[in-house]
């Protein structure tokens, strides 16, 4: 599944102590991409989401991912740019 590749590995690896992609920042992030994206996008299927973020990767590791604590809007608009391509002054 790609989606699954472009955040960053498996599901398993999701659990390990050394990444972020569980948090707090990274899932509002990602809800607030997903309902920013709804103005332009209106509601897709998975296809289309898989679509969007078969290219984008961040890595979560604790060392790389630069979010903290209640910067979710700062992730969603890297998530707008880079796996949906939108603007993030219109959304």
């Amino acid at each position: 599944m790609e989606l699954v590749q472009g955040l960053g590995g498996t599901p398993e690896e999701w659990g390990a102590d050394n990444t972020k992609v569980l948090s707090v920042t990274s899932i509002n992030g990602f809800i607030m991409a997903f309902t920013r994206q709804l103005k332009e996008n209106g509601i897709q299927n998975f296809e289309f989401y898989d679509e969007k973020f078969k290219n984008f990767e961040i890595n979560f590791t604790k060392e790389a991912f630069i979010y903290s604590s209640s910067q979710y809007r700062k992730f969603s608009n890297q998530i707008i740019e880079e796996a949906f391509g939108l603007d993030i002054e219109l959304v």
